[in-house]
């Protein structure tokens, strides 16, 4: 972590003194020589607490990595990825990175509730625990048959541990019950 937070900040100059580091209680950001390092480096550590709650907070994990990962998959799926140096996959990741509007982070913002757009939090929250559960537009019914027929599958294979996650709530919020 120490030799990541150099680069970002003294090679690649993406943190700056006075930036906002937001963390989902990374063990690593918790040691003292990266607090000491981070408060030497004026950077603001932010950790939402408690960590289990990571996924209906920090838009991070609810779109943009999947948004990044996405692109840099797609990037790098067009090249010979064994003959990609270290450094040329940065590159590429730094690009993906950069594409990604700010408009699309303030969207993200929004639809974790951190940024008061009038909804009420209860739904917010009720839609990020439901978001895996449906499919947007013309594939949703198609989406609903086949969660139905793996959740018959897990009870007719004495496996229902491989859906033990999704409760007869959670599946009554999200309409299948």
């Amino acid at each position: 972590m120490l030799a990541y937070l150099k680069f970002m900040i003294h090679e690649a100059g993406f943190f700056r003194a006075g930036d906002i580091l937001i963390s989902d209680g990374e063990k690593s950001f918790n040691t003292q020589l990266i607090q000491e390092y981070l408060k030497e480096s004026e950077i603001i550590l932010f950790v939402i607490e408690p960590s289990i709650l990571h996924q209906f907070m920090n838009p991070c994990d609810n779109h943009f990595h999947s948004v990044l990962k996405l692109s840099y998959y797609k990037e790098i799926s067009s090249r010979n990825y064994q003959q990609v140096t270290a450094d040329q996959k940065f590159l590429l990741a730094k690009s993906c990175w950069d594409r990604i509007s700010q408009d699309s982070v303030r969207q993200m913002f929004r639809k974790c509730g951190l940024v008061n757009t009038g909804e009420d939090k209860r739904s917010i929250v009720m839609n990020l625990m439901h978001e895996g559960l449906s499919c947007l537009g013309k594939h949703n019914n198609f989406h609903r048959k086949c969660l139905i027929s793996y959740l018959e599958w897990c009870k007719e294979n004495e496996l229902s541990h491989l859906a033990s996650s999704l409760t007869n709530n959670i599946l009554e919020y999200a309409g299948f019950v």
